[in-house]
């Protein structure tokens, strides 16, 4: 009975001493952070672009009411509250993009490029200046652990702690922002060409060069580059100068070259024939650049020859040119030149007042007339010949011009300026080898010798006119044949007197006479009048005087106009009338042949004729100056033309070939069938962009987002929803897209902050604001980083929006 007892007394002892079991507690998972997120909101008191970011600040550009970019200013991260603001006016690469400025961050840098072209870096914690004055460039990006920028011919790196600069010359006027490629190449474009520059060694390496193709009105193009690629996106200018010279075979009048440039012609007397031949030198200013190109031309044949000279200036205004050297003359003194390459060879310094005179190169030799000096210059630079003029017939001596020089003798004119009331005109022989004066043969009134002297090395001749008279020298000995013209005119009359084949003339103003050249003297021939006086019909009246001008000589016809731009051609023997035509000018037209044509032309137009009938074949427009050669003729002439619109695509491999790029891919792009949406152009795409392997650009008048492999050109996605005012960002293989203003007739949920991938999936992320005018989400122009956007949105609110972790 005890063993009973005290098993029972143990059980409750057991279940006296046992502790109630706690309840279990359900363990609650932590709220799960869903995208996107908005981590802050602020107003802002204008437009604002979030440009760059460092660990704890932002860097947004300010906009103002003109929607241009006008200081820069740094917000905390956290929150969005600005922390300092510094007024800069910034430069845009393209004016019609306000998008389109330079800021980057470095270090304790934050630089930007302003409108001055200047670089200006400001500290990113104070957002005071970091250097003590602004450096000069265009353009801003980073190269390793520098700035980079152009400054007129040289690729600048700036450090960005100290400012300082280190310059690397390329040779030319940069005219466009330098573009740093993924790789660190730099691509630089120089008016009409680009480079591809490797600056490794502390040097300059061109890799390539591409020779832009701007045929058609195309622009150079906004330079853009992936891994593998560099891509010229061009359009067309609204319009362009162009300066054509083109060349035509009189027989036929059919254009057998043509040479056309973008860009103005510089000031007309930087155009120079050379002294012999159909050579000239001419100076164009490119439509992409303001630098200069000095370029040497064949006129007949439409080839160039010798180097193309890059300058800021004209060249020199008083030049010879020969194919070899040529010479200018300044106050200073004489320099010579190697035409080709237009390398000084050597300066000859001289008192002597070169300005106002007119010089040949005779023999290779510079003949030079001053005042009462004859001097020679060889090509060496020694001055073989100086001759003080002296003479028995002539108190004070002076050279007029000099007309040429045939084995070893210079023939020039000499005026009297002792007296003004009566000075006379001589032309004079000089025997370089002895070095004295041949022989002296008075002209007439040294007043008129400028124009009234020619000299005609083909017949052996110079001829000379004055009011009374003509006179024919023989050559070499000086003899002088005088002949008498008959035409009633001052004293003071302006003379000319010139020659076609062994046909001379004199013109004065009241008539024009002809006369044959022989071998000993001048036999006179038809005289046409250019005064026409008409009996008054009443009594009392003044009679009527009509003025003609003497036009020019071709094909035995002489050419004459009325005040009413009729040009009469009449045969020079019989003086028959042979046709008319009406040639109006604003300018007196002058004549020009060829073997097979008779050809008008001033200033603006040119017409070509038939010699026989005077029918006209063909007509010129916008007309500069006109070369005839043989049957054939160069016609010059600037143009302002419109080019067709059109946009495309020309992208090239890195690798170097032989100097040259390897054209990758080519895309044209043809305007959209259907209207354009708002802000989109019918011509051209409104942007284009790249990553590291892709193409992106708006289609169908920004109503699609076409996406190509940078290789090959080959689609990879056409996405036709939203609208695409620029270029989307990507974060990790996914791109995020801010639609911009609100675009009627798109789908609301297909704007706002969308999300898009490479296989076509397309989700919206943000709604546009439903309130707000104008109701908006604008993109940021810095890459996401850790998955966050900063975005402003209808009623200038700025947003931090996560997207992802």
């Amino acid at each position: 009975m005890k063993t009973p007892m005290v098993v029972l007394l143990a059980a409750l002892l057991t279940l006296v001493s046992c502790k109630a079991p706690k309840p279990k507690v359900k363990v609650v998972a932590p709220p799960t952070k869903t995208f996107p997120a908005i981590n802050w909101k602020r107003n802002m008191n204008g437009a604002v672009v979030i440009a760059g970011e460092s660990r704890k600040r932002l860097f947004g550009v300010e906009f103002d009411d003109k929607k241009m970019p006008v200081s820069l200013s740094a917000y905390n991260k956290d929150s969005g509250r600005r922390t300092w603001t510094k007024e800069l006016e910034l430069a845009l690469a393209n004016p019609l993009d306000g998008r389109s400025f330079s800021v980057v961050v470095k270090g304790a840098a934050v630089a930007a490029w302003t409108k001055a072209n200047k670089i200006v870096a400001v500290d990113r914690f104070r957002g005071v200046d970091l250097w003590d004055k602004p450096v000069d460039g265009m353009g801003l990006a980073i190269l390793g652990e520098n700035f980079i920028t152009s400054f007129d011919t040289s690729i600048r790196l700036i450090d960005p702690e100290s400012g300082k600069k280190t310059d690397f010359n390329v040779g030319r006027k940069i005219t466009q922002p330098v573009h740093v490629t993924p790789k660190g190449y730099v691509v630089v474009v120089t008016g009409d060409e680009a480079r591809l520059v490797d600056l490794e060694g502390d040097k300059v390496t061109v890799r390539w060069t591409w020779i832009i193709d701007m045929d058609k009105g195309f622009e150079p193009g906004q330079l853009l580059s992936t891994d593998d690629a560099a891509i010229f996106f061009q359009r067309t200018h609204d319009q362009e100068n162009q300066l054509w010279f083109k060349h035509y075979a009189g027989a036929t009048i059919k254009q057998d070259w043509k040479l056309k440039l973008k860009g103005s012609e510089s000031k007309p007397q930087t155009f120079r024939r050379f002294q012999e031949g159909n050579l000239a030198r001419f100076v164009y200013i490119p439509e992409t650049s303001v630098e200069k190109q000095w370029r040497l031309i064949d006129l007949e044949k439409g080839t160039s020859f010798g180097k193309t000279l890059y300058s800021k200036v004209d060249p020199p205004r008083h030049c010879l040119l020969d194919k070899t050297i040529s010479y200018c003359a300044d106050e200073n003194g004489i320099t010579a030149y190697e035409t080709a390459t237009w390398k000084k060879k050597w300066f000859q310094e001289t008192i002597l007042p070169v300005n106002d005179n007119e010089h040949r190169i005779i023999d290779g030799n510079l003949v030079l007339a001053a005042v009462n000096r004859i001097k020679v210059f060889s090509p060496s630079g020694a001055s073989p010949l100086a001759l003080d003029l002296k003479s028995p017939t002539i108190k004070e001596p002076r050279v007029n011009k000099i007309l040429g020089g045939k084995d070893g003798i210079v023939y020039f004119t000499v005026a009297d300026l002792a007296n003004a009331s009566r000075t006379k005109g001589e032309v004079w022989a000089l025997d370089m080898k002895t070095k004295k004066i041949k022989w002296r043969v008075n002209v007439g009134e040294s007043r008129t010798i400028f124009e009234a002297v020619t000299y005609l090395p083909e017949l052996d001749k110079i001829l000379a006119g004055n009011n009374v008279k003509i006179v024919s020298i023989a050559l070499p000995s000086g003899t002088p044949n005088v002949t008498y013209h008959k035409i009633r005119t001052p004293k003071t009359a302006k003379v000319s007197v010139g020659a076609m084949g062994d046909m001379g003339y004199i013109a004065l103003p009241d008539a024009v006479q002809f006369f044959k050249i022989t071998k000993n003297r001048l036999v006179m021939k038809k005289k046409f009048p250019l005064v026409k006086t008409e009996k008054p019909k009443k009594r009392g009246e003044k009679p009527v005087v009509t003025t003609f001008s003497f036009v020019g000589v071709g094909h035995n016809q002489v050419f004459i106009k009325d005040p009413a731009s009729q040009i009469v051609a009449r045969d020079i023997e019989t003086g028959k009338l042979l046709y008319s035509t009406t040639f109006p000018t604003i300018l007196e037209p002058k004549v020009l042949t060829t073997t097979s044509l008779v050809v008008l032309h001033s200033f603006g137009s040119a017409r070509a004729m038939d010699p026989k009938t005077g029918k006209v074949l063909k007509e010129f427009k916008d007309v500069r100056r006109m070369f005839a050669s043989g049957d054939g003729f160069t016609v010059v002439s600037q143009v302002l033309s419109k080019p067709a619109y059109g946009a495309r695509l020309i992208t090239f491999s890195f690798e170097n070939t032989k100097g040259a790029p390897k054209l990758m891919w080519k895309k044209v792009f043809k305007a959209p069938v259907e209207k354009p949406l708002p802000g989109f152009s019918a011509h051209y795409p409104r942007w284009v962009a790249t990553g590291k392997e892709y193409v992106m650009y708006p289609e169908k008048g920004g109503r699609c987002l076409k996406v190509v492999a940078s290789v090959d050109g080959e689609k990879v996605l056409e996405l036709c929803k939203s609208v695409w005012p620029w270029a989307p960002s990507v974060y990790h293989g996914k791109y995020y897209h801010a639609t911009g203003e609100a675009v009627t007739g798109v789908p609301e949920s297909q704007q706002g902050l969308v999300r898009f991938a490479l296989n076509g999936s397309f989700k919206q992320l943000l709604k546009m604001s439903r309130s707000g005018d104008p109701r908006y989400l604008n993109a940021q122009a810095c890459p996401i980083k850790k998955g966050t956007l900063y975005l402003q949105g209808s009623g200038e609110a700025l947003q931090a929006i996560q997207v992802d972790e």
